[in-house]
């Protein structure tokens, strides 16, 4: 299992997918998280965005959940 943190602060961020499927709304925290391997692997700089998906007349039937590694780019 892993966590992310807010990378200036180090607070956690949550569990985005619980937001979204909670809220029905795409969640996309506007600061840039990192993901904290539990198992000793390195972290990992990650931009994230969750969108819950709805079929006609079911409350949620799913989640696309996007982490973006931006670990190479921030060098």
């Amino acid at each position: 299992m892993a966590s992310l943190v807010d990378e200036n602060d180090r607070r956690s961020l949550g569990d985005p997918v619980h937001k979204a499927t909670s809220s029905g709304a795409r969640v996309s925290p506007g600061r840039r998280a990192v993901l904290v391997p539990s198992s000793g692997s390195p972290e990992r700089f990650v931009e994230i965005s969750v969108t819950p998906l709805q079929a006609e007349g079911k409350e949620g039937s799913g989640t696309v959940l996007v982490l973006h590694d931006t670990s190479e780019l921030r060098g």
